[in-house]
């Protein structure tokens, strides 16, 4: 009896067998698909951010390039002091836009968080001025008849400006005809 309920064992361990190495298999699939999938997104998102660094680093240096024609305006007005300086900080923008590009973004997460520790006025101040300028720029876009919801592209249409003082205001109980209408 012993050697045949041996045997019974082993043929019902047959299946079990078969069923868990067709589990483990489609475990070791799944793993391989989450590690492949996880990879893509790690891969995309570099190069979201490769991108997003050299955007930024364009800009800088677009703002460098006009601080330095400002520089070269004022050296023709005979202002060699503030021509001086913007060319100083046209340079400093220059090698900044270069930091920003060839950086990782975990140098540059660093980076700034030691400057925020250990210079907080300059850190809260360079933030101000970069809100104030990019205000700035965003109001001079948006007055210059770009629509910047749209990316920049210009307006199709000019919708005139409120004159409320003009407006007439209407006591409360009083019903626009166009409720009327709906009543």
């Amino acid at each position: 009896m012993n050697q045949n309920s041996e045997t019974a064992r082993g043929r019902d361990n047959g299946p079990e067998r078969e069923q868990a190495g067709a589990l483990t298999s489609k475990s070791h699939e799944v793993a391989e698909l989450a590690r492949q999938v996880a990879t893509d997104r790690v891969d995309s998102l570099r190069q979201s951010t490769q991108t997003a660094k050299q955007q930024a680093a364009d800009k800088i240096r677009k703002l460098g390039a006009t601080i330095r024609k400002v520089g070269e305006h004022m050296r023709v007005e005979d202002q060699t002091y503030i021509a001086q300086k913007a060319a100083s900080a046209s340079e400093r923008l220059d090698d900044f836009a270069e930091y920003v590009h060839s950086a990782e973004i975990s140098t540059l997460v660093r980076d700034t968080r030691t400057l925020a520790r250990t210079s907080p006025a300059v850190f809260f101040g360079s933030a101000a001025v970069l809100g104030l300028v990019a205000g700035r720029f965003l109001k001079g876009v948006s007055d210059a008849g770009v629509d910047t919801d749209t990316g920049g592209s210009p307006r199709e249409q000019v919708r005139p400006r409120r004159d409320v003082a003009r407006e007439q205001v209407r006591p409360r109980g009083d019903v626009s005809p166009r409720k009327q209408a709906v009543r």
